[in-house]
């Protein structure tokens, strides 16, 4: 009896220490990709003024599991965030947000005035898109969305 018990816990600290080398290997994956995405971000942002710089080619996934304060540490303050329900406006303060939205490019080129001049601005910059979990803060989802 205390030989299969004793090998139960065993094996229970071995899957422990096995499950947390896997968070943090993710973990530290997470805050290489985040780490890449602000150098991306910063680029983006520095181009002329109405540029649309495409997203890098990367999976978010890694980012799923990232806690709200590894993302505001990595990117900053978001250009967006949304409480979650479209027929509020968008929150003021972002701490308790359900969904914060960064833009990856420069902001629109400056519109003309005056007699005998139309703008039309269709679309923007593409967006990156984190979705937080209200009782954790942490990454729930991650994607681009690109406007037409």
């Amino acid at each position: 009896m205390q030989g299969s018990c004793r090998q139960f816990i065993l094996a229970a600290v071995a899957a422990i220490a096995v499950a947390a080398s896997i968070a943090t290997a993710r973990t530290q994956t997470g805050l290489t990709l985040l780490n890449e995405l602000r150098q991306g971000l910063s680029n983006a942002r520095a181009l002329p003024k109405g540029s649309r710089p495409a997203p890098p080619d990367k999976s978010l996934s890694e980012l799923i599991g990232m806690s709200r304060g590894d993302i505001q540490r990595n990117l900053g303050a978001p250009s967006y965030c949304d409480n979650g329900d479209p027929g509020l406006p968008l929150a003021p303060n972002c701490a308790n947000t359900s969904s914060w939205s960064y833009t990856w490019g420069p902001p629109p080129p400056p519109l003309h005035h005056g007699s005998g001049h139309v703008d039309v601005i269709t679309g923007g910059p593409w967006l990156l898109i984190f979705t937080f979990s209200s009782s954790s803060n942490l990454v729930t989802a991650a994607r681009w969305q690109g406007q037409r």
